[in-house]
């Protein structure tokens, strides 16, 4: 009987090794595509500019201020207008949405003061 409870406990104990590594490898997968997907953004002519229009060095600096939008998929946007107050881009969503009918397009206003994602007018909307 003690043999047989003490099999039950070392698998147990096995599975939930197993789940934890498991988990550890998922979390640090997802960790390296972000990376991965930060990196490609940042190296991006539009990217740079507009890091120093905001007065910031890269997304992740952004990603505390209110966004009507993710700002991954603002960041790379071709830039309109800038005044001293404000910068005007472009905004495109991502081919996904499109495909799923919910694309939009139009100018999206960054506050150059807070950096926070202030008006969007949406011109096409699929």
């Amino acid at each position: 009987m003690n043999i047989t409870l003490l099999n039950i406990t070392l698998l147990i104990l096995l599975v939930i090794v197993l789940l934890l590594i498991v988990r550890l490898y998922n979390k640090r997968k997802a960790i390296y595509e972000l990376k991965k997907f930060y990196a490609l953004i940042d190296n991006k002519k539009e990217s740079k500019e507009l890091y120093k229009l905001l007065s910031v060095n890269s997304i992740q600096d952004l990603q505390e201020n209110h966004a009507i939008y993710p700002w991954e998929h603002v960041i790379g946007s071709p830039i309109i207008d800038v005044t001293d107050r404000k910068v005007i881009v472009d905004f495109t969503s991502p081919p996904k949405t499109w495909e799923m009918s919910c694309g939009v397009e139009g100018p999206l206003t960054i506050c150059r003061i807070t950096n926070k994602q202030t008006d969007f007018y949406a011109k096409i909307v699929s």
